[in-house]
């Protein structure tokens, strides 16, 4: 051998060399940096009161309920946040079990984001905004809002708590982040562990999920074992709240480090993995045989509330919130994805049913452009007061335009209006 080719022969071994580490040195950083996350997420839990506030489902007939005459107070970004669950475990003010004469009862069911989650008080939550533009003397509002509900939870809290309230209207908030994705774990995917927090059953996600489509932290912590482990793993509220998975956090967290308004925007959504609680994952236009089974679910969950309702001549309204990427990404819709799925699967179903539906996103999208784009947490997926806010005057603004100023005769079908 020459000594040219002797010597490029050595820059190339050096080269392959070269990147060899340096992909051993990423992979040794990302292990770093998932265990870093882990290690502060499980620090926050410990320190957060917010997270003892669930409790088993009295009836004892699966998921769970909110605690009740519970207090606490916790912090975001700089803002005290208050908690006040009143007795009948409802993130919101004292309310008679009895409706009031001459008025209509307006229930709000839904996830976190109904809840209020991270607003500073149940005041600041949209239904609060709602609550407070409704005229008092025609409507009461009430808030059945549960963190980490999907729609088997929300019919089964609408059968055993939320009919004894006698409401006229029961309003449905999907968001668009994980209710696909805790709809199709089921009834039994929580369990409440250390005095309140919510664990998740790792027995059944290896049922009912592909290893492949189970995010790495949960993962990792299934295969550090010799065995699958058993029983609940323990998480704090923020994941229990928001479903989402580490590689989400870190980027939120990444977000924190800067608060220049342009960088909350970006080109178009990241559709190219197989992670099911990544929000994404639902809007894709190709949908897996997962996907397609749990938009099933949370169709066939639909139906079953619309005809529950229905037999009692309550009226079913549903609007959907969106996760916070759909709302910054400048691309709406490429060949892969439309930042109008899932929703959009939910918006046909209320069409074809004549159900009264309303999508936020479209509102958001334009908000953020045009006015104020800083309507979520940076560390976090929800809204800030401000987003609970406008959020809120949206939907007064749909049921207002939906059902009119004044109230409907009881049992009485409202003219359906399907707004995106």
């Amino acid at each position: 051998m020459n000594q040219p080719e002797e010597s490029r022969l050595k820059t190339i071994l050096f080269s392959v060399l070269a990147v060899g580490i340096g992909c051993v040195l990423l992979v040794v950083l990302a292990e770093l940096t998932v265990r870093y996350l882990d290690t502060q997420q499980q620090e926050r839990s410990h320190e957060n009161p917010m997270g003892a506030i669930f409790r088993a489902n009295p009836e004892g007939t699966g998921s769970f309920r909110l605690k009740e005459n519970y207090a606490a107070m916790a912090e975001l970004e700089g803002h005290t946040i208050s908690v006040e669950l009143n007795s009948h475990g409802m993130h919101w003010r004292e309310v008679a079990l009895e409706k009031p004469a001459g008025r209509q009862r307006i229930a709000f069911v839904g996830d976190s984001f109904t809840f209020g989650q991270w607003a500073t008080t149940y005041e600041e939550s949209f239904v609060g905004v709602f609550a407070s533009l409704a005229d008092p003397n025609a409507f009461e509002v009430l808030n059945f809002g549960v963190p980490a509900y999907g729609f088997p939870d929300m019919e089964l809290q609408i059968e055993e708590q939320v009919l004894s309230f006698d409401p006229d209207f029961v309003v449905i908030v999907m968001f668009t982040g994980n209710d696909f994705q805790d709809t199709y774990l089921g009834l039994e995917k929580n369990t409440i562990v250390e005095d309140g927090r919510l664990g998740i059953d790792q027995d059944l996600m290896l049922e009912k999920l592909p290893r492949e489509v189970i995010p790495m932290n949960r993962l990792m912590g299934l295969e550090d074992a010799s065995e699958p482990a058993t029983g609940s793993e323990p998480f704090s509220l923020r994941e229990a709240l928001s479903n989402l998975a580490l590689l989400q956090r870190a980027r939120a967290t990444m977000d924190s480090w800067t608060s220049d308004e342009e960088d909350l925007f970006f080109d178009s959504l990241n559709v190219q993995h197989e992670t099911f609680f990544w929000s994404t994952y639902f809007s894709r236009k190709q949908y897996s045989p997962l996907a397609e089974a749990a938009k099933e679910d949370v169709l066939a969950s639909l139906a079953r509330i619309e005809e529950i309702l229905s037999a009692r001549g309550i009226q079913l309204m549903i609007a959907s919130v969106p996760f916070k990427d759909q709302v910054y990404a400048d691309v709406p819709e490429t060949d892969t994805y439309d930042v109008a799925l899932p929703q959009t699967h939910v918006g046909n179903f209320a069409a074809a049913h004549s159900i009264p539906y309303y999508d936020t996103l479209p509102f958001l999208r334009d908000y953020v452009r045009s006015t104020d784009p800083d309507v979520f947490f940076q560390s976090d997926g929800h809204f800030n007061d401000l987003g609970y806010r406008i959020v809120g005057e949206e939907l007064f603004r749909w049921f207002e335009a939906t059902v009119g100023a004044g109230s409907t005769t009881a049992g009485e079908r409202i003219p359906v209006s399907i707004e995106e």
